[in-house]
């Protein structure tokens, strides 16, 4: 889900495009077409969730009303929640160590 920060990924990628070997870039893993719509829906609900003194979750009503205002219908409604579920639970977790 994460691959470092704009930040690291920009210095990474100066030293490749000057030659330099970069095994971290050479591991960075690629998303599918299939499963590219849902990193882009948790990163999007994610810019707005709401922390305090520690991270919190999406809420379940920001995912209805994310599907909603964007047509995901039937069974991919399931998928969608399941899986946006599941990169939240290992992000939130993460970070609140």
């Amino acid at each position: 889900m994460e691959w470092g920060t704009d930040e690291k990924q920009r210095l990474l990628e100066k030293r490749r495009n000057r030659g330099d070997p970069v095994p971290a870039l050479d591991r960075q893993p690629e998303l599918s077409e299939t499963a590219l719509p849902i990193y882009d829906a948790w990163n999007e609900l994610g810019q707005h969730r709401q922390s305090g003194f520690s991270i919190n979750p999406i809420t379940l009503e920001s995912i209805i009303a994310w599907m909603n205002e964007n047509d995901i219908e039937g069974d991919d409604r399931r998928w969608y929640y399941e899986l946006i579920m599941r990169m939240e639970e290992h992000f939130v977790k993460k970070h609140r160590k």
